[in-house]
């Protein structure tokens, strides 16, 4: 598990790099008439993270858009006191470095409202008030999600996708415990948010 969760580190910040490369080397030539964006997530950036996102459209699989995002935050402490047993603990979760994946079925004649899901690996850091330890988890995220992709300007360019998403959390890895305690995983959470971009 330590191996795989190494090379997760070292992957993810070229994984939307990597990915995009992966799906054209994929898509037969012919077929490549592909419309590629660049995007953010603004959550993380005001808790002291960052969001890099690639996506792909190609006539091939229409409707369907594919991205990639790597991702990195700290935890706010609502989310970490959701579970019931790391109330009053002095918890905190960042999350270092992170890999999602996402597939989305765009819907009627515009396109704007799509659905479909996406998959997250999350390599987090644990950390206890009152203790200089800190412990390493792995996390699966796997997620059902909507929303809807608004172009201001033109069909192309600038674009605002806020989305609804929830599903379960799935640890990979088990933290030791500090302080006697061991810090415990929400099983399922929701999320909202909205991603910027630029489609070109």
């Amino acid at each position: 598990m330590k191996i795989f969760e190494t090379a997760v580190r070292r992957a993810v910040p070229h994984s939307p790099l990597l990915g995009l490369a992966s799906v054209l080397a994929l898509t037969p030539q012919d077929a490549l008439a592909v419309q590629i964006g660049v995007a953010t997530d603004g959550v993380p950036w005001f808790l002291n993270g960052f969001s890099a996102i690639v996506t792909i459209e190609a006539e091939a699989v229409t409707p369907w858009r594919f991205s990639m995002e790597t991702w990195g935050m700290d935890l706010p402490d609502t989310m970490v006191d959701r579970v019931e047993a790391n109330v009053g603990e002095g918890w905190r979760q960042r999350v270092e470095l992170a890999v999602g994946l996402y597939a989305d079925r765009h819907l009627g004649e515009s396109g704007r409202w799509h659905l479909g899901g996406a998959v997250h690996t999350m390599s987090s850091s644990i950390t206890r008030a009152g203790s200089n330890q800190t412990r390493d988890l792995l996390t699966l995220e796997v997620l059902a999600r909507g929303g809807y992709r608004w172009f201001p300007l033109t069909e192309q360019g600038l674009f605002i996708n806020p989305w609804l998403g929830a599903g379960p959390l799935v640890p990979l890895t088990q933290p030791a415990p500090i302080a006697g305690e061991v810090y415990a995983t929400a099983r399922a959470q929701v999320i909202g948010t909205v991603h910027v971009g630029w489609r070109f």
